[in-house]
């Protein structure tokens, strides 16, 4: 029921009108698509080993197989949002039984490869038995970008390139430091380090409110002395999107990076309502936006697009800021 419901509130291909229906469980496993196939980005420390590995199959079945099964609970909204919401379903023991992937009890057997070596990760959700069936082969260290995506806005000055990077992972407020607050001391920053670069890292941010960003936006609009980037990507979409738009329009910042997973006339203004029996909630857009400059694009383009690659993840690396850091 919960598969064809969402399944229903995916073919309206409106990345706001949803239902959630796969949340509720996961591994602890995140999972990127790149041109050389998908790799596990992100792991819960129990399941360590499959950082930076391609993944092979689920339970047996090739992750092609998989991925093509899964996209049937994707709005299609554009071909970026379809990249950036199917990989991340792995993760779901839900959505890989909707999508007809033999896991049982909540786990699953992914079979990875890495450095030339082939075994399988065992994984179950939190709180159940778990069982690691190879060790470890090799330390990895995970590029800046992906160091801290729990926090929903942090900042660091590069000293080598003399560049204030700033990571805003979430259209929200921070109880524990409002986002004034937080651009405070951003401006505090800029004051005491007078950088040559700012970098607005908006790449993992899925949205919220569009007003968040507005005094980090007023503060980049009169930083004179520094040039001023904005990193968009396929995870870009919503109010995050909006912001991307008005660092661009507003604080004159270069987009680099890949296409946004938001249309630029599309729906949103979401409201939602809760199924009277199996209480799922179903989202829904009330309003259409036409934020194009002109025609109807299919995504917010990057000024200039990077494709990130396995290979520079594996390594480290972080292709958009090393472009930007030459500029």
């Amino acid at each position: 029921m919960r598969a064809g419901l969402t399944r229903l509130a995916a073919s309206v291909g409106d990345l706001h009108t949803n239902i959630r229906a796969f949340s509720s469980w996961h591994f602890g496993l995140g999972f990127f698509e790149y041109p050389e196939g998908v790799y596990c980005s992100s792991a819960r420390a129990e399941l360590g080993e499959a950082m930076a590995a391609r993944v092979i199959s689920v339970q047996g079945v090739p992750v092609e197989d998989v991925l093509a099964r899964l996209r049937q609970f994707v709005p299609k909204e554009n071909d970026m949002v379809v990249l950036a919401m199917t990989a991340p379903l792995l993760d779901r023991p839900a959505a890989l039984l909707a999508a007809g992937v033999p896991i049982k009890d909540s786990a699953a057997d992914f079979e990875i490869e890495r450095s030339g070596r082939t075994f399988v990760v065992h994984a179950t959700v939190p709180g159940r038995y778990r069982e690691i069936r190879a060790p470890l082969d090799g330390a990895f260290e995970a590029p800046l970008y992906e160091s801290d995506r729990a926090s929903k806005y942090w900042f660091r000055y590069l000293d080598a390139a003399r560049t204030l990077y700033v990571q805003y992972n979430s259209c929200t407020q921070d109880p524990a430091k409002p986002f004034g607050q937080f651009s405070a001391e951003v401006a505090g920053a800029i004051r005491e380090r007078h950088p040559v670069r700012i970098v607005v890292d908006l790449r993992h941010n899925g949205g919220g409110d569009s007003r968040v960003v507005g005094p980090l936006v007023a503060l980049l609009q009169s930083q004179h002395g520094a040039r001023v980037f904005a990193i968009i990507g396929r995870g870009t979409m919503s109010s995050a999107f909006m912001a991307a738009r008005d660092l661009k329009h507003q604080a004159h910042a270069t987009l680099v990076g890949e296409p946004t997973g938001q249309k630029p006339n599309s729906y949103g203004e979401v409201r939602s309502f809760t199924l009277p029996h199996s209480r799922i909630v179903v989202n829904y857009s009330t309003k259409h936006f036409q934020l194009a400059d002109s025609g109807d694009p299919p995504s917010y383009p990057p000024d200039h697009e990077i494709v990130p690659t396995a290979a520079e993840f594996q390594a480290g690396r972080d292709p958009a800021m090393e472009w930007i850091e030459r500029q």
